[in-house]
């Protein structure tokens, strides 16, 4: 959140909205609210929108998936804790248990950035997340995902090898292609394409998370369990 507030004023604004009792989505469409009336009271250049996440987030649809998915969030707590309140006894231990082990599941790993270098190439993504997708059994593919990755992925390794390229052919033909190569890939459009990529990414990933929930809580029961799933998910 503190990456997307650098770039995103709108998103800075409401930021402290999180330390109340609002969800993600109340926060982002209130930040995504007070931009709109923002740039349009004031000579806003059009690189301006295009680098607010928050409006990009939700030109990707990912405001209304995350909203649906807040929904059948709250829909599960209802249930939850009625079948809670209708148990006693050894019955309640086992569930509490269960749902304890659901919670571990999700718990954030600590983050390690030099192990994240390491994983590279888009082949891998793909491959691993349908590998990891089609261990939950249900019809959602995760194919949108990793268009966006692979599309992100493509544009970086094609700026990076630009410059690799341009060493080999001598100092004076260097300078005019690196000139060109600015004009091309400046860092306002490098700023543009990051943040757009941030909110593709983001806003498929929820839509992803969302239409999986719909299908687990309301699919046919199927052999794989729980917290099988729930560890597949957290990856």
């Amino acid at each position: 959140m503190d990456v997307i507030a650098e770039g995103d004023p709108g998103f800075k604004r409401t930021k402290g909205l999180m330390n109340r009792n609002s969800t993600l989505s109340q926060v982002l469409r209130e930040a995504k609210e007070k931009e709109e009336l923002w740039t349009s009271s004031e000579v806003t250049l059009e690189t301006d929108k295009k680098t607010n996440y928050g409006l990009l987030f939700d030109e990707f649809q990912g405001l209304s998936h995350l909203e649906a998915l807040e929904m059948l969030s709250q829909e599960s707590e209802i249930k939850v804790k009625s079948i809670l309140n209708s148990l006693s006894g050894e019955e309640l231990e086992t569930l509490k248990l269960e749902l304890e082990q659901l919670k571990e599941a999700f718990s954030l790993a600590e983050f390690c950035e030099e192990e994240e270098e390491e994983k590279k190439g888009d082949e891998d993504f793909t491959k691993e997340i349908t590998e990891l997708f089609s261990q939950l059994q249900v019809s959602s593919k995760p194919e949108k995902l990793a268009r966006a990755r692979n599309t992100a992925y493509e544009w970086i390794s094609t700026s990076l090898a630009k410059p690799l390229e341009e060493k080999e052919e001598g100092e004076k033909q260097l300078e005019t292609e690196k000139t060109e190569n600015i004009s091309k890939n400046s860092v306002e459009d490098i700023h543009a394409f990051a943040i757009r990529s941030l909110a593709e990414l983001t806003a498929c990933s929820i839509e992803l998370f969302h239409k999986t929930a719909a299908l687990v809580l309301h699919g046919q029961k199927q052999e794989v369990t729980a917290i099988e799933r729930s560890r597949t998910l957290s990856q």
